[in-house]
């Protein structure tokens, strides 16, 4: 039998990660957040470590607190995703350890979400709602609302739009 590789620990797999694919200052700081708590819940070292249990345990962990506090859909997704998002990276472009990221991987197939599992129904906004949003917002924050209200813009690309973008009428 080929000699075992040298244990690869979560938390060389979480910094390969961001070294090698270098995300934004925000997803930097969600990913270190969810791999941190997947960590923490695993309680191990390496990957190796990890086991089936643990993995479900996890899963189990945050499914609970999604439903006992009401939480948002998108805020459980997240989690089992970015952590998902991570050890595939590594699977893909590290060099070491294959084999255990892909079983711990199959383990991770039970942290999924579907739109059905969710509690929530998107709910229209009240016209008077708006407006009182409207009365209370500076000028830079009624713009944003207005952008991603009428041309169906995300924050992110609102956050990426630049002045020189917008067409202005008199200045």
């Amino acid at each position: 039998m080929p000699r075992l590789e040298k244990p690869l620990t979560l938390k060389s797999i979480f910094d390969f990660y961001i070294q090698h694919r270098n995300p934004s200052k925000d997803e930097t700081r969600k990913a270190e957040s969810f791999f941190e708590e997947f960590m923490k819940s695993v309680g191990v070292k390496t990957i190796r470590e990890v086991t089936c249990d643990m993995v479900h345990d996890y899963k189990d962990k945050y499914w609970n607190e999604y439903k006992e506090r009401d939480l948002s859909y998108h805020w459980l997704r997240g989690r089992f995703t970015k952590v998902k998002t991570v050890l595939n990276y590594s699977k893909k472009y590290g060099r070491t350890n294959k084999n255990e990221l892909s079983r711990v991987l199959d383990w991770c197939k039970c942290l999924s979400v579907t739109a059905d599992d969710a509690t929530e129904q998107a709910q229209p906004i009240e016209r008077e709602d708006v407006h009182k949003l409207f009365k209370v917002a500076d000028l830079r924050l009624r713009t944003i609302m207005l952008l991603g209200l009428n041309c169906g813009y995300y924050a992110k690309d609102i956050h990426d739009l630049k002045k020189t973008m917008i067409k202005h009428k008199n200045g």
